[in-house]
Parts: C-alpha cells; sequence; structure tokens
C-alpha cells in the first residue's frame, strides 16, 4: 500500500483476517481443487519448527535429489560463518536429517560436492557492535575438491600456522551442539565484548558464493588492522601465491 512520502506501509490481510494456516489450505482448496504442500525454501529457519518438521522431514525424504542441494548450501554457508546453521547456531540441517534417520539426501550431496569445483575463501568481518559487521568475502584459489583442500593445508604448513577444526561453535547448545567441522586457517580471532573487533580466517569450500565486499571495506579494514596483523596477512599472501603457481604447474602437467 503506497503512503505520502512515496514510501509503503505493509499491510497482512490474511493476519488481519485472524486466518490461520488451515483457513488458508481450505480455501486453496475451495478455490483450486489441490492439497496444496508446505513450502520448502533452501534457508527458511521457520522449516525446523516443532509443527512443521514432520512434513518438511517427509519432503527431504522423498525428494532426495533436490534436497542434497539445500545440504550443500547449508555446508557452504558454515563454513563462510559456523554460526549460521540453518535453525541457529550449532543446529544444522545435516544433524536433524542424521537424527531423524534421513540419510539419502546427505550421501548424494557428499558424492555431488566431490565432484563440484572448490575454493579457498577468505574471510574478513569488522564487527562495530555485536551482530553489527561489515565483511569481505574473496575466493583466492579454484581447483578440484582434493586440490583445494591439499592447497588449504600447504599454505598452513608454509605460514606455520595449524589448521583448526571441530571447534565449539559460539552460541550453539551446551548439549547436543554441533561443533565446526571445518578445517580453518585463522589470522584473527574476534573478542567478544571489544569492539571494534576483527575476524579473518581462510577455509575451504564449494565455489558456491560470489565474492562480496563493500566499496568502503578496504580503508576500514586498513584502518583497525595492527602491524601483527598486516605482517601475516603478507606472510599469507605469499604462500597462496606460491600454492597458485604450484597448482597451475600440476595443471599444465596434467
Amino acid at each position: 500500500m503506497p503512503s505520502m512520502g512515496g514510501q509503503c506501509i505493509p499491510t497482512y490481510p490474511i493476519y488481519e483476517w485472524g486466518w490461520s494456516r488451515q483457513d488458508c489450505l481450505d480455501y486453496l482448496y475451495r478455490k483450486l481443487g489441490v492439497a496444496w504442500s508446505k513450502s520448502c525454501c533452501r534457508h527458511c529457519p521457520y522449516a525446523g519448527n516443532k509443527s512443521g518438521w514432520p512434513e518438511q522431514l517427509a519432503r527431504f525424504a522423498a525428494l532426495p535429489t533436490e534436497a542434497a542441494q539445500h545440504i550443500i548450501d547449508e555446508y557452504v554457508c558454515l563454513a563462510l560463518n559456523p554460526r549460521s546453521g540453518l535453525f541457529g547456531p550449532g543446529k544444522s540441517l545435516i544433524t536433524r536429517l542424521h537424527s531423524d534417520q534421513v540419510t539419502e539426501p546427505i550421501t548424494l550431496a557428499v558424492a555431488r560436492m566431490k565432484t563440484m569445483p572448490w575454493a579457498i575463501y577468505r574471510v574478513c568481518r569488522l564487527y562495530y557492535a555485536p551482530a553489527n559487521a561489515i565483511r569481505s568475502l574473496d575466493n583466492v584459489l579454484l581447483g578440484g575438491h582434493r586440490t583445494v583442500h591439499t592447497a588449504l593445508t600447504e599454505v598452513s604448513q608454509l605460514v606455520d600456522i595449524p589448521l583448526t577444526k571441530n571447534e565449539e561453535i559460539s552460541g550453539a547448545p551446551v548439549r547436543d551442539g554441533d561443533r565446526d567441522i571445518h578445517r580453518r586457517l585463522w589470522l584473527r580471532r574476534r573478542c567478544d565484548g571489544i569492539y571494534p573487533t576483527q575476524e579473518e580466517f581462510y577455509t575451504a569450500a564449494p565455489a558456491q558464493a560470489l565474492d562480496k565486499e563493500l566499496d568502503s571495506f578496504a580503508d576500514a579494514w586498513a584502518d583497525h588492522t595492527d602491524v601483527a596483523l598486516a605482517r601475516l596477512e603478507r606472510r599469507v599472501d605469499t604462500a597462496i601465491a606460491v600454492v597458485q603457481q604450484t597448482v597451475i604447474e600440476g595443471q599444465e602437467r596434467g
């Protein structure tokens, strides 16, 4: 609904009418003669609520090929941010499917990811306050699944920084919460409660995410980067260049 000043005032007719979900389903059936299925958006966290999950689970089981892509999408999201489980920090779709013994989509997702292009990503976040950050995402090396994982290991060895894996996830449930399954090369961890604070790491995932950075990010990042981090970034840049050249030479020989 348009308002004065060219802005919009949102309205929610179904809510205003007091309709329930069942009212909506009954209406659609009367008009179209169709029993309307629940939507199955890949990135919707509400799919896992108690009332909707049984129907959603049945669809994952009935359509494992489609469900596999949901798992891959979440895998990439978790690589770039371990706190981004579909149902909240430490509460992932893949864990929910495991616990409910719907494993065919997981098997298909794992097999599909091994055939996809992969990337090493550089992830930087500059936090000005809790949940208030600017971000940079940069694909620094492309290759197959094994090539990229080997390359990340080699970069780690060249700069003498061990890769982390299976760490606790901030905000995850104390009991039965997921752990971070992704390997990460950390250059700087954020300091909660102290702002501004920086977070920077490298990780590997299927090459689905596009590079993304605000025009102002580089200057803002440089303004908050101390000498130690800047020196470490240069070391990692050099190591990545060496590993990239090794990958290129291997491809040429192959």
